[in-house]
């Protein structure tokens, strides 16, 4: 039931490591839900996170379940001090419904340094979070996962397209494992799905 602060570089599946701890652990079968905190107008972030008068709050609406805040920088400084309240009191302000719920929070930038350095993070929501931390390194750094992802991605991708499994020259294989993939698992498997595609 702790918090959990998963962070990484942008692409190397933050979000898909929030899933499987989600899967994996007593709250399997209860809601998932994400909240995308980057490139969302900040009235529908607030909206999303705290409920209006005709739409309910993402938290109430995942009771029992798991809530991942996706890119939890990019929430207004103001927001975050709100959230924070509602997350240490358990509870929606007006509401009498205590909050039963897990949360993970997602970034690809050091909070560490947004709270200490630039004060552009809220210091008490940031100790809540980091209850638990976790790393993802990107996948230039794990050569075997782009291996296992490169073998995952063509075969599913072949069954999209209802095609035959095909298998990748060791030369071409090779290449894509050296290569630094910048952009991650994401990158990796748009490149598949494009090669089986032509």
């Amino acid at each position: 039931d702790s918090p959990l602060l998963v962070q990484g570089e942008i692409g190397v599946g933050k979000k898909l490591y929030s899933r499987i701890l989600h899967n994996e652990g007593k709250r399997g079968l209860a809601p998932y839900m994400i909240i995308n905190c980057k490139g969302i107008d900040e009235n529908d972030l607030f909206s999303q996170v705290f409920g209006s008068e005709d739409k309910k709050s993402v938290l109430e609406k995942c009771a029992g379940g798991t809530v991942v805040f996706d890119e939890i920088s990019f929430m207004p400084l103001k927001m975050q001090t709100k959230l924070f309240e509602t997350l240490s009191q358990k509870r929606i302000e007006g509401s009498h419904i205590s909050l039963d719920v897990r949360f993970i929070f997602t970034s690809s930038v050091k909070l560490k340094e947004l709270v200490e350095v630039k004060g552009l993070f809220n210091a008490n929501l940031y100790q809540f979070i980091t209850a638990a931390e976790m790393f993802i390194d990107p996948i230039r750094k794990r050569s075997k996962d782009v291996e296992d992802l490169i073998s995952y991605f063509l075969r599913r991708e072949c069954k999209k397209q209802g095609l035959l499994v095909k298998e990748l020259s060791e030369k071409i294989k090779n290449k894509l494992i050296d290569y630094p993939w910048p952009g991650n698992v994401t990158e990796l498997k748009k490149a598949i799905e494009k090669l089986v595609l032509f």
